[in-house]
């Protein structure tokens, strides 16, 4: 018995969750067509700094990752000026890439260390204006972060490409 009754107290949680999540969702969507243009801009302006600061939080990712990666990079440029496969030219070339990455890197720790100080401001929003922001994003009316980095991404490489 004790069975069916855990049985149907979870059933009636997730169908009060459920429920819950509608009412939301079609709060959000009010927002949107009772507020009219202004609350469509509004909304669309808080999805924007959540994709700033969603990018912001990738960036200083990477930075972190182009960092680590400098200093494997330094490791392999140690390791093979240590042996005799290097010709003079190459032995000069590497010994200046030490010494450039060395650079690079200290610039690489440092923003990291300056922005994961600091998380990145982003305006309070609510669940119905996520909801509203999802909405305007499935109309095509705004960006997440990930989709805005691979075009930003793509527009790279294409650049690359070209030159």
């Amino acid at each position: 018995m004790d069975f069916f009754a855990a049985a149907k107290d979870a059933m009636n949680a997730a169908s009060e969750q459920a429920s819950q999540r509608v009412a939301q969702a079609q709060a959000g969507k009010r927002l949107l067509d009772d507020g009219g243009p202004e609350m469509e801009q509004k909304i669309a302006t808080k999805a924007h700094c959540r994709r700033t600061t969603n990018a912001d939080t990738m960036a200083v990712s990477q930075i972190s990752d182009i960092a680590a990666q400098y200093e494997e990079a330094m490791q392999e440029l140690t390791r093979a000026l240590a042996t005799s496969a290097c010709t003079p030219e190459e032995r000069y070339d590497f010994q200046q890439l030490l010494g450039l990455y060395e650079t690079r890197l200290g610039d690489y720790r440092q923003a990291a260390q300056v922005l994961s100080a600091m998380p990145p401001p982003a305006p309070f929003v609510s669940g119905e204006e996520d909801d509203a922001i999802k909405i305007l994003w499935a109309r095509g009316k705004a960006r997440t972060a990930q989709e805005r980095a691979q075009a930003v991404s793509q527009q790279a490489m294409d650049a690359a490409q070209r030159s």
